[in-house]
């Protein structure tokens, strides 16, 4: 009997676990912001902190090759301030093409200029939106990031 109910409840457990990683902590929910055709980003709509002008946010982006040290993708934290059009690197965390972290930690980088008509334009417009004029961007709402760059740079001229 002991071994018996120790069998249910093992089951239960491996049934009621997580089937991937992505499936653990915080959700996220993810658009198309920009591309290109060396990288293609994508911002956590979830993650948007307002803090009057200032956006927090996270951005993922993914290679449409893998650099010299094996990054296929990143994922990193920024602040930008949405009247002075100026972004920053907050925090990086570096991936190789099968998910395993690389490298990564705290940035340095000073704020700079958004550079009109870049990826990094196009994720900062989309960021300093209002949900409502959020719909009306040319961002779109993707369920997996890497079918989404897949797809991004199968299309690319």
């Amino acid at each position: 009997m002991g071994r018996f109910l120790i069998a249910i409840i093992l089951a239960l457990l491996i049934q009621s676990a997580p089937r991937d990683a992505s499936a653990q902590g915080r959700s996220v929910d993810y658009y198309l912001t920009g591309g290109s055709e060396l990288s293609v980003e994508f911002v956590d709509v979830k993650s948007i902190k307002i803090e009057g002008n200032i956006r927090k946010y996270w951005v993922e982006s993914h290679k449409v090759k893998p650099t010299e040290y094996g990054v296929s993708f990143s994922k990193s934290f920024y602040t930008a301030d949405c009247v002075n059009e100026t972004n920053a690197m907050i925090y990086a965390a570096y991936y190789d093409a099968l998910s395993n972290y690389l490298f990564g930690g705290e940035s340095n980088q000073p704020k700079s200029r958004v550079v009109p008509g870049t990826v990094g334009d196009s994720t900062f417009q989309f960021v300093c939106a209002s949900p409502a004029e959020r719909l009306q961007m040319d961002a779109r709402r993707v369920d997996n990031t890497f079918d989404a760059a897949a797809n991004w740079f199968a299309d690319a001229p």
